[in-house]
């Protein structure tokens, strides 16, 4: 990664509301906990992801809903953000709405509690997702959408740097660092196809603003997406589990074929 000072001409992550930084700063004395997430459709099925993080480091954290009394979180290797991890996502028919209550505790034994809120429109569910398109070459992503995806009012192509469980462990995708560059709404009839250098996005990270640099990790996806006022975001990817790439000039990559379709 590369720190970014100068912010004039650079193409910034479009966020989605519900997206956290990988570490919050405060001043605020009082232990505070601040929860995120959205909802990820896959066909008929659906799953709440949740992370939180604190303004001070969190010695353990957990979530639990009206209709579930236990969602498994795991603390991410070597920052300050507890999620639920990929391997541990519920996937079921119903809308995961509802309330998420969120406690953390510091290394002083110090507990702050937080709530997170989703309601998603379950009449809406995304509709069937077709790429006509979706390629890498010389580090330039092409994606092009046959036709549209009923009730999205988004396209975004999803990255995430590659993390690490421990020091001597590989690359993998770790959902806390996703970031979504936005190329489409609703209000402006939403785009076929997109073309998009990932060397020219640009994010916020706990050290400014930085871009992608030769040889950095990355997961990638294509995201239709809908949020709702109040309610959040739900999110259909392609492929399903992230594409990992390096980035290099001569690595490309080709990925066609029916994409997660909604029966």
């Amino acid at each position: 990664m590369k720190t970014l000072k100068n912010l004039k001409s650079l193409l910034v992550i479009a966020a989605l509301p519900v997206m956290m930084s990988g570490c919050i700063k405060s001043n605020d004395p009082e232990f505070t906990a601040y929860p995120g997430g959205y909802i990820l459709q896959k066909n008929n099925d659906f799953a709440v992801y949740l992370n939180v993080t604190a303004n001070e480091t969190m010695k353990s954290a957990e979530v639990i809903s009206a209709d579930n009394p236990f969602l498994f979180m795991r603390q991410v290797f070597n920052v300050n953000v507890w999620e639920i991890p990929e391997t541990a996502l519920q996937w079921r028919r119903e809308m995961p709405n509802g309330g998420y209550k969120f406690t953390v505790t510091n290394t002083k034994e110090e507990s702050a509690v937080a709530s997170f809120t989703l309601n998603i429109d379950k009449t809406k569910p995304l509709g069937t997702l077709k790429l006509k398109k979706f390629e890498m070459k010389n580090g330039e992503i092409s994606m092009e959408v046959d036709g549209t995806v009923e009730n999205a009012t988004a396209y975004y192509l999803m990255f995430a740097l590659g993390a690490k469980s421990s020091e001597s462990s590989p690359y993998e995708f770790k959902r806390c660092y996703a970031n979504f560059v936005y190329w489409g709404d609703v209000n402006q009839k939403l785009p076929t196809s997109a073309r998009i250098k990932l060397r020219d996005i640009v994010y916020r990270a706990t050290n400014g603003f930085v871009n992608l640099t030769e040889n950095d990790v990355v997961y990638i996806a294509f995201a239709a997406a809908r949020t709702e006022s109040n309610g959040g975001s739900l999110i259909m990817e392609y492929p399903q589990s992230p594409i990992e790439v390096t980035l290099k000039t001569d690595e490309n990559f080709l990925v066609d074929g029916p994409v997660t379709p909604v029966e």
